[in-house]
């Protein structure tokens, strides 16, 4: 019964340390270097509003389409 108890103990001390090892991993270059400049901020910004008016574009493209195959009668 003290063998079990023992190796169970010891079972899940090393699973431990194993488990917790990989929270203690290195962080990316990029992770922890604080809030962001106002300028990355704006850049940001204009990416993501380059982004929305693009995809904006292709969906008014494909809507487009979509409605031209079925004024024709085509199907998928």
């Amino acid at each position: 019964m003290k063998k079990s108890i023992l190796a169970s103990t010891l079972i899940t001390a090393v699973l431990s340390i194993g488990v917790s090892n990989s929270a203690f991993a290195n962080k990316p270059a990029w992770a922890g270097q604080g809030k962001p400049t106002a300028e990355q901020k704006q850049s940001h910004r204009d990416e993501m509003q380059s982004k929305k008016a693009s995809q904006s574009q292709e969906q008014k493209r494909e809507s487009h389409q979509a409605k031209m195959k079925h004024a024709h009668g085509q199907t998928h």
